[in-house]
């Protein structure tokens, strides 16, 4: 009766160690995935929120080469997150007296790289605002 036993214990505990590797295949790559996701998303927010800003300082000022200015200067004092690669302003649309557009793209590196994913994605904002100066 005790050879049995041991002999059970051996094979529970062999099962058991297949069981746990088996698992860890599928949740490693799973929480992988998962925090590249939670990094795509702050990079979504993060794009969406530096457009608003380089819209607001461009709506300060009285025309669009000083709107240009403003929101290249937004861009300088932005603070990025190690993952970003490059973020340019795209465009700066000033309609005088009424509203300034500013267009942003960011391309983003992955920490995680997945064979069938894209790992650079890129993130285009726009943001609207009104404008708060009078333009002579």
């Amino acid at each position: 009766m005790s050879a049995y036993r041991t002999k059970h214990r051996k094979k529970s505990c062999g099962q058991s160690m297949l069981e746990i590797t088996a698992g860890l295949f599928v949740l490693v790559p799973l929480v992988l995935f998962l925090f590249d996701m939670y990094v795509m998303a702050l990079s979504n927010q993060l794009v969406d929120n530096f457009a608003k800003d380089a819209a607001r300082a461009a709506a300060n000022q009285p025309d669009q080469g000083a709107a240009q200015t403003a929101a290249t200067k937004a861009l300088e004092n932005f603070k990025r997150s190690d993952y970003v690669r490059s973020m340019v302003i795209e465009n700066v649309n000033y309609v005088p007296n009424e509203t300034v557009t500013v267009k942003v793209k960011m391309e983003v590196h992955l920490p995680v790289p997945f064979p069938v994913m894209n790992n650079d994605p890129v993130f285009v904002a726009q943001a609207i605002q009104p404008i708060v100066t009078v333009s002579r």
